[in-house]
């Protein structure tokens, strides 16, 4: 089985430089054309199953993605896909942030650790998207699944596939996972393994 995870398009708070956490943040014009390019780089590809986060703009990537199926009610929405929560930084500029929290709140960032703050720990994302892949393994006779989610879910994801011991936070290691990109994790007899990561050419 492939697992292909695509992040969401560009939202109004990723242009901004804010935090979006659990909010109802949507695409950017060119967040929805970065969905429409996605699209067509997967067209050849069949996925027997799609899951998606539930929040709004992994919604509306998933509808430009997916179209016929978000209107055929076949995507499966899951609150384990959600992004990692900030708690009270929603919609506040990164900028502002660092002249009143300093370094540790420079850290927290890096880390993608929120708990101190209101929002999630690291941890918290991690057991989250471990619950989740979990379920994927018990669908382990389909051959493709397709994923809307979060930069800091296929993080997670990633750290929990390669093995980083999950008392790392999962923004210590240094994978980028741009807007829209396509990230394939493969799973067969009981194993994981990563394919590709941050992938934004034709996908296979």
């Amino acid at each position: 089985m492939k697992v292909y995870f695509i992040r969401h398009g560009q939202t109004t708070c990723n242009a901004a430089g804010w935090h979006q956490g659990w909010g109802p943040i949507g695409l950017t014009e060119k967040g929805f054309a970065q969905a429409r390019e996605t699209k067509r780089l997967i067209s050849d590809i069949h996925f027997d199953k799609i899951y998606s986060s539930d929040l709004l703009r992994t919604r509306q990537t998933a509808e430009v993605i997916f179209t016929d199926e978000f209107r055929a009610g076949r995507i499966h929405f899951d609150a384990d896909l959600r992004e990692i929560d900030t708690g009270v930084f929603y919609k506040k500029a990164f900028s502002d942030l660092y002249p009143i929290y300093g370094d540790e709140y420079k850290r927290r960032r890096q880390d993608m650790d929120y708990g101190i703050y209101g929002g999630d720990s690291s941890r918290a994302i991690r057991t989250r998207v471990e619950n989740f892949l979990c379920r994927i393994e018990a669908d382990a006779d389909l051959d493709r699944v397709a994923v809307v989610a979060h930069g800091g879910v296929i993080l997670a994801a990633a750290n929990i596939i390669l093995g980083v011991p999950p008392e790392l936070p999962i923004g210590r290691i240094p994978i980028h996972v741009a807007n829209c990109s396509v990230s394939v994790f493969g799973y067969d007899k009981g194993s994981w393994s990563v394919k590709q990561i941050n992938y934004t050419g034709r996908i296979e």
